[in-house]
């Protein structure tokens, strides 16, 4: 139990208002009576007036940082870049922030999150990985559990906006993290899986061996370029005890996609969901049952040669399936909120959606997986 007793939510901090900092200021609005943005930009003060919050100009050097973001404060929520997390969180410990909700990564390495955490053992540690409180893997791990079904092989596959890529090129400076399709992105699918393993098998993501992993990184597909140090296109597997597996693949492309299918030994029954938002293109999150091997053998057909990755076709193949919806509206269609509601309510790590020491499992996997690639001669 962690000896950190709930309070009332009287004021939030939110450190950082890039586009995560300016959603979470948004919706602390509606769980907190005070809150306030702390950004080192000037400019974002009318950000702040915008939405309604108090602003705070940040200087990194006052010795007295952890005065500056506000030691009164109920609860710190760090959306700032990842390099600078080491830094507010060991700000937070010295302050004795008791609930403190950080972006993910935690930090830039495992190892570094290790020691913090060691500083944070009296706090409650969020880190946000979203998509496990995401309506569509929440359904499907509930199902999962509720049937007994028991997860033999997951198939993940997720699409990075090409426009989004264009504009990391012409930045002057990346973080590693933020460059990296494993890190940044496809991490979101190393959680999911922990979460519907653990849940239906007890098998937590700490047990997964890398097997098989293949990077194309920015530099190989662009040349010299020393902050591009990530990876633009992955693909690896996980191994777990039993011959489980998960077959995790990203890359660059002009369709969205965020999406995985669930198999069973028998391959008579599987669960497909997407967890993507885009409201402006019709897009939203679902999960269905597909039953009868036939169905699912064209699923799988169709996962392994790529035929899933565009929306037409997959939303095609599922009609042809004859799927079965989960209803979602018993969920919280806004993650981040979830995940918000989640630290304001419980006095307990164990009831976090994603504590410190949990992210830290899912980052060493995916630290492992990019360590994987490197070892590979040649792996375009």
């Amino acid at each position: 139990m962690i000896e950190s007793a709930r309070r009332s939510l009287e004021t939030v901090t939110v450190i950082g208002l890039s586009k995560m900092g300016q959603a979470a200021a948004d919706l602390w609005r509606n769980h907190a009576r005070n809150v306030r943005a702390v950004d080192a930009d000037p400019n974002r003060e009318v950000i702040a007036r915008e939405l309604g919050v108090e602003f705070a100009l940040l200087d990194r050097s006052n010795p007295d940082l952890a005065g500056t973001l506000g030691i009164e404060a109920d609860f710190w929520h760090i959306a700032t870049p990842t390099q600078t997390h080491d830094l507010y969180l060991l700000a937070a410990a010295q302050a004795h922030i008791p609930r403190i909700f950080v972006e993910k990564p935690s930090t830039e390495s495992p190892e570094k999150s290790i020691l913090i955490g060691d500083q944070l053992s009296r706090a409650l540690v969020q880190v946000d990985y979203v998509e496990r409180a995401n309506p569509a893997v929440m359904a499907i791990r509930d199902e999962i559990v509720r049937l007994g079904f028991e997860p033999a092989e997951f198939f993940h596959w997720r699409s990075k906006d090409t426009e989004l890529e264009a504009k990391i090129l012409g930045k002057a400076q990346m973080p590693s993290t933020d460059t990296s399709i494993t890190g940044h992105d496809l991490i979101h699918d190393i959680s999911e899986v922990d979460l519907i393993l653990e849940a239906s098998m007890g098998i937590p993501i700490s047990q997964a061996k890398v097997s098989a992993s293949k990077m194309t990184t920015w530099r190989q597909r662009y040349g010299e370029r020393k902050f591009l140090s990530g990876d633009v296109s992955s693909a690896f597997t996980l191994e777990f005890p039993g011959g489980i597996k998960a077959h995790i693949q990203g890359r660059g492309d002009s369709h969205f996609q965020r999406s995985f299918l669930i198999l069973d030994r028998s391959h008579e029954v599987a669960f497909f969901g997407q967890t993507l938002t885009r409201s402006e293109l019709g897009i939203a999150p679902f999960a269905v049952k597909i039953q009868g091997e036939r169905s699912v053998a064209e699923l799988v057909s169709q996962t392994r040669g790529g035929g899933l990755w565009t929306e037409p076709n997959f939303r095609r193949l599922l009609a042809s399936a004859d799927p079965v919806f989960l209803d979602l509206s018993a969920y919280n269609p806004n993650g981040l909120d979830e995940m918000i509601k989640n630290i304001h309510s419980v006095t307990a790590e164990k009831d976090l959606i994603c504590p410190l020491k949990k992210a830290i499992e899912i980052e060493k996997i995916a630290a492992s997986a990019y360590a994987v690639a490197r070892l590979i001669p040649n792996h375009n």
